[in-house]
């Protein structure tokens, strides 16, 4: 399975946010605040910055907004793989600072990702402050970068925090992107061509009666496989279905589309076009959806496994 059918294009406002990311290791600001609406994708590009660092750089990621001060630390200490059995949040403080400190007589730093960060509890956003605060001869022991949505500003600007922190941070306000224009254009043996209008983030196909697209064959399972809408980009996944799909005679279970992609779900063809996929720009994408064909001179016509 290549790349493309892992990750998606990052459009280039992503690109930027990446860039982001990467400036607050490097500055001189403690802590650096991204901030987005929900569906902009900051967990993935989280996750593709953090796999971009080097063993020179301690990984800490937390993403849960349920965490007390003391279950704060501890998970950060385990992810930096150090167990301790102690319950009492002063030694769990001490020996992370410790560590800390150790990593920064190396020359070595550790980064901080907090996610959904404006629901953190307040005194987990004191403990989150004081680990931005500390220094090693001049130097931050830790970077912070702090992920939500534009609430978290109102946060972060709290007198507490402002106090706690001594400083506004560095921001990056990610845009979501223009979504593509899409459509379906469905045809197929004994019914009258239509036309679908993708206005909604995703498209159901499957034999299910709930199905956005519904295909009536056996070979198609209830809840087949699902197009969601990424910015500008449609990805389209399996379902678990029983005899899966294929994208260009290959059968995949998730792909970014690509303009003239050609898609096969059972005895059907989808022809995907869009201006959009091959570019980061936003533009028209159709969907066409031709009936079956059975010529045994077609090449492309292969065999759809067992009936659903």
């Amino acid at each position: 399975m290549n790349d493309q059918e892992e990750t998606l294009v990052p459009t280039v406002e992503q690109l930027r946010a990446l860039e982001f990311m990467g400036s607050v290791l490097w500055s001189r600001n403690s802590f650096g605040v991204l901030h987005s609406e929900p569906g902009c994708g900051k967990g993935r590009l989280v996750g593709m910055f953090l796999e971009q660092l080097d063993e020179r750089i301690a990984r800490v990621r937390i993403d849960r907004c349920d965490l007390d001060s003391r279950e704060f630390v501890r998970d950060i200490l385990r992810q930096l793989g150090i167990a301790i059995e102690t319950e009492d949040r002063t030694d769990l403080r001490r020996l992370l600072e410790r560590y800390l400190e150790h990593r920064a007589s190396l020359g070595r730093m550790a980064v901080l990702v907090v996610e959904n960060a404006q629901r953190l509890r307040p005194q987990v956003l004191e403990e989150l402050g004081q680990l931005a605060a500390l220094e090693a001869g001049g130097v931050r022991m830790v970077k912070v970068l702090l992920t939500g949505d534009a609430s978290l500003c109102r946060v972060v600007d709290s007198p507490r925090m402002r106090e706690l922190l001594g400083e506004a941070g560095i921001r990056f306000a990610l845009s979501a992107a223009p979504p593509a224009n899409a459509s379906v254009r469905m045809s197929m043996q004994g019914a009258e061509e239509r036309e679908i209008v993708l206005t909604a983030a995703r498209l159901l196909i499957g034999r299910s009666e709930v199905a956005d697209l519904q295909i009536d064959s056996s070979f198609v399972s209830r809840y087949h496989a699902l197009i969601l809408r990424e910015g500008p980009h449609h990805l389209l996944l399996d379902l678990g279905s029983t005899n899966g799909f294929l994208v260009n005679s290959h059968r995949v279970q998730k792909r970014v589309l690509q303009d003239g992609d050609l898609i096969q779900i059972g005895p059907v063809r989808l022809d995907y076009r869009s201006q959009s996929s091959s570019s980061v720009q936003d533009g028209d994408a159709t969907l066409s959806m031709r009936g079956p064909v059975l010529s045994d001179e077609d090449p492309s016509v292969l065999s759809f496994g067992r009936a659903s």
